[in-house]
């Protein structure tokens, strides 16, 4: 089911990355510190395809991202990285394998490591791209485009929200 969930958010991270033009794409935004839009998608996009290797070596380090300017400045390079790791999401494994995470948390200390699992580290990406999402849609507002209301909001959010306007009716 979580492999179904990363394939929704990375369609939806898609859908609006194409809905931009490409200015709008590659335009560093002080709202984000100077990074574009583009450069949080590549983020969020480094993330899942680090994990999926990841998977394949049974330990996941984050800190070993392939940061392709490509994918950060360029719709079609994003489109292709994004269909890339979809069809690999195709084949999760089922969710409770285990795996080792390693990461630098702390800057002039060594990478941590902590034991995980497959499942886990999916719902991870899903929230870290769902917080890099929101900080796309911060950067789209500020452009003049309109992003769409749940981009970058947490499911539980979204659920939330609608228990209270359902209380309120």
């Amino acid at each position: 089911m979580k492999a179904l969930e990363l394939t929704m958010v990375l369609e939806q991270g898609l859908e609006f990355v194409e809905s931009l033009d490409e200015e709008a794409y590659r335009r560093p935004q002080e709202e984000l510190g100077l990074a574009s839009i583009g450069d949080h998608y590549r983020h969020h996009l480094d993330y899942v395809g680090t994990f999926l290797r990841g998977i394949q070596e049974g330990t996941v380090d984050y800190d070993d991202r392939r940061r392709d300017v490509g994918v950060a400045t360029c719709q079609q390079e994003a489109r292709r990285e994004t269909e890339r790791l979809l069809k690999e999401i195709s084949s999760l494994p089922s969710g409770e394998e285990p795996l080792e995470v390693v990461q630098q948390v702390v800057d002039g200390k060594p990478p941590q490591r902590w034991p995980s699992t497959v499942g886990r580290e999916i719902s991870f990406v899903i929230t870290h791209g769902v917080h890099h999402f929101a900080m796309m849609a911060i950067a789209a507002r500020a452009l003049g485009v309109r992003p769409p209301a749940t981009l970058g909001v947490m499911p539980s959010t979204i659920a939330y929200q609608r228990t209270i306007r359902a209380a309120g009716e």
